[in-house]
């Protein structure tokens, strides 16, 4: 009928114990009986082996070789001999006791190398008396660009004057104008060269 469970398949205790029960396989002992190759060797193979061991010794002494490396990789030896010698006194381990386990201490010891490097620095920076005075811009001047940019523009200024004073020896003159000419000036994108002589009391060509 359709309807009844069908009975579940078991398997023996007995096949279970043969199943796990190792295979040993039993070696022909007539396995070489019908072997009757032997190689034959020239006189020079056998002098350049006459000094060694047997085929079968070379491999016996490498697999030993091999196996006593594998020894020491499972079983390595350490490295550090150093044992040092821990102090069981009883007072010292009540003095470390108060401060705290090794990181407790370990933080605290931080914090005070910290503390008396800044107390070093700040002692070193009150031997320095010298406090330069530094002078206020006037009101309404804007600074353009940072040091090294200005030193920079002032210094091919500088190398600009000086190569055409060289070009040009006896051009000297150099206009000086009032405010109002500046101002007029500044609108239109020229400045004036700064330092400038007046045109009256240095007269170009020996002018009036």
């Amino acid at each position: 009928m359709s309807g009844e469970a069908k009975p579940k398949k078991t398997v023996n205790m007995e096949v279970i114990k043969r199943l796990a029960k190792p295979v040993v396989h039993k070696e022909n002992k007539d396995i070489y009986k019908d072997c009757s190759f032997s190689p034959k060797l020239c006189q020079k193979s056998l002098d350049i082996t006459a000094g060694r061991e047997k085929f079968h010794d070379r491999i016996d002494a490498d697999l030993k070789k091999y196996k006593q490396a594998m020894d020491k990789r499972k079983n390595p030896k350490p490295k550090f001999s150093f044992i040092p010698a821990i102090n069981h006194d009883a007072e010292a381990y009540q003095k470390l006791a108060g401060k705290g386990d090794f990181m407790a201490r370990t933080k605290n010891d931080l914090e005070t190398r910290k503390k008396k490097s800044k107390a070093l620095e700040d002692e070193a920076i009150a031997g320095y008396t010298f406090k330069p005075s530094i002078t206020q811009s006037p009101k309404g001047t804007k600074v353009e660009g940072t040091f090294l940019q200005r030193w920079e523009k002032d210094l091919a200024d500088r190398n600009n004057r000086v190569a055409t004073e060289k070009n040009d020896p006896e051009c000297r003159f150099q206009p000086e104008g009032n405010r109002n000419s500046q101002k007029i000036m500044a609108t239109k994108g020229v400045s004036l060269i700064p330092n400038s002589t007046n045109l009256r009391t240095n007269p170009p060509n020996g002018g009036p």
